[in-house]
């Protein structure tokens, strides 16, 4: 049981990125692990900051734990002597750097690096799954586009038919329903000559029937 731990500038930098309520969890998380060495049961993105933080509390403890026993034990240090002289000296090699220091240096980027990573992915998904949403037009947004871009279609046609057969082009699913309008409005115009023709092509048939019966 400790009375003060070591609250780093890394651990406030992920905070800032969750919501009040996340960030409050985790803080208490991080103190009653590092105050009493009790583990909170977490959840979702607040567990995995928690993960990696972990290692960065378990170091300081560990070295809190070696202070209040003396310190941590020495290596034996190795002697190197020299050449037979007068006065002979020994050279002491330099004591090794603190490991666990380094240990905590490499989570804490660690932290960030997967800090950061998770929130592109987040952003990453969040605008693939806005270029993916399509939403078909109502009726009155479909005459207002029909309207202002002088398009040849009957809309209610438009909308029976692609509500009828789930909103798909062909095999596929619609993705711009504006771009299907004009698709259709084009197609319309160029179908209607041939109808016209075919009318004519009628009223002859019916006029050479009609001589034939005088």
């Amino acid at each position: 049981m400790r009375n003060t731990f070591i609250f780093y500038r890394s651990f406030a930098e992920v905070l800032e990125t969750l919501p009040d309520e996340e960030a409050g969890r985790l803080y208490k998380a991080i103190s009653k692990y590092a105050l009493d060495g009790v583990e909170t049961p977490l959840e979702g993105v607040v567990s995995g900051y928690f993960k990696l933080i972990k290692p960065q509390l378990d170091a300081n403890i560990a070295k809190y734990e070696n202070g209040t026993k003396g310190g941590r034990p020495r290596k034996n240090q190795t002697e190197t002597k020299t050449e037979p002289n007068e006065n002979q000296t020994e050279t002491k090699t330099e004591p090794e750097e603190n490991q666990t220091e380094t240990k905590a240096e490499a989570n804490q980027k660690a932290i960030k690096n997967d800090k950061y990573i998770m929130i592109n992915k987040e952003c990453k998904n969040e605008e693939g799954s806005k270029k993916k949403r399509f939403t078909p037009p109502t009726l009155e947004e479909l005459k207002d586009f029909i309207k202002a871009n002088n398009l040849h279609i009957d809309p209610e046609r438009f909308l029976d038919y692609y509500q009828s057969n789930g909103w798909k082009v062909g095999k596929n699913p619609m993705k711009d329903w504006k771009a299907t309008a004009r698709n259709w409005s084009r197609k319309d115009k160029k179908e209607e000559p041939a109808k016209d023709d075919s009318i004519d092509q009628l009223l002859e048939i019916e006029q050479k029937a009609l001589r034939r019966g005088k």
